[in-house]
């Protein structure tokens, strides 16, 4: 992460599960503070990271310690972010998808989500259909792009005139 951050000078967004389990060892959790230390990176928390997928329950987890650590940057659900040139709306996990809060037509509106989207061919068997990409796509009305983060296959749809979709993969 360092490399690139340092090649590009561009902030990093992690959608959610930067962890396997919400109660990483101590020695995991130092490391990423030690090494991730100086970078700017945002976050909204993924169901591996959230105490029995519980939200009330985050401040309890290794997550949180990174965020109280200040080495990532919580994105609040029910809040915008203006970074840069990005208008980012959070939907941590557990949190369902709204419209954007705000439009600009100088910015990209984005919105950032830990939810389960899938396109054939990466998707388990019997995946919701109601999280099919186009079955999930009219929730993303008014946003020119949506960053995912519980499907661990990576994909992408650019989707010219709608939202544009990039499934992280982890």
């Amino acid at each position: 992460l360092r490399f690139i951050q340092d090649k590009y000078e561009a902030p990093i967004f992690i959608c959610g599960d930067l962890f396997d389990n919400w109660n990483s060892p101590p020695e995991l959790i130092n490391f990423l503070i030690s090494n991730l230390e100086g970078m700017e990176i945002y976050a909204i928390n993924g169901n591996h990271d959230t105490p029995h997928h519980n939200n009330l329950l985050l401040p309890n987890s290794a997550y949180w310690t990174l965020v109280e650590a200040e080495t990532i940057n919580h994105l609040t659900p029910g809040t915008y972010y203006e970074i840069n040139d990005l208008i980012i709306d959070p939907f941590p996990f557990g949190f369902e998808v709204k419209p954007p809060t705000k439009k600009h037509s100088l910015a990209l509106n984005v919105a950032m989500l830990h939810d389960y989207i899938w396109v054939k061919d990466y998707g388990y068997k019997d995946a919701p259909e109601k999280n099919r990409f186009k079955n999930y796509i009219p929730n993303l009305n008014g946003y020119d792009v949506a960053f995912f983060g519980d499907n661990h296959s990576s994909w992408m749809i650019q989707n010219d005139g709608g939202c544009s979709v990039c499934n992280c993969g982890t």
